[in-house]
């Protein structure tokens, strides 16, 4: 469906709603919806993600490949043919 007819057809219920609790409830999922994930995440979330870009920087990083050789190596019943 049109993104556009969806857009209408939810503006016509919405408009039809006079339930002031359905209408306080859309109202704060709207403004959940416009927080920044920045905001919603814990200090510890937030400690970890700069830790993480900061071994990225300073290529301290591990590939992809050599991550899913060892853990075929540890794992190896996960991977059988």
């Amino acid at each position: 469906m049109d993104i556009q007819i969806q857009k209408l057809e939810l503006i016509e219920w919405l408009v039809s709603i006079n339930d002031k609790k359905i209408i306080d409830s859309l109202t704060k999922f709207k403004n959940t919806e416009n927080t920044e994930a920045k905001e919603i995440l814990t200090v510890s979330q937030k400690k970890a993600i700069d830790k993480a870009l900061f071994q990225v920087e300073n290529k301290e990083t591990i590939s992809h490949d050599l991550v899913m050789e060892e853990t075929k190596k540890r794992y190896p019943n996960y991977f059988q043919k």
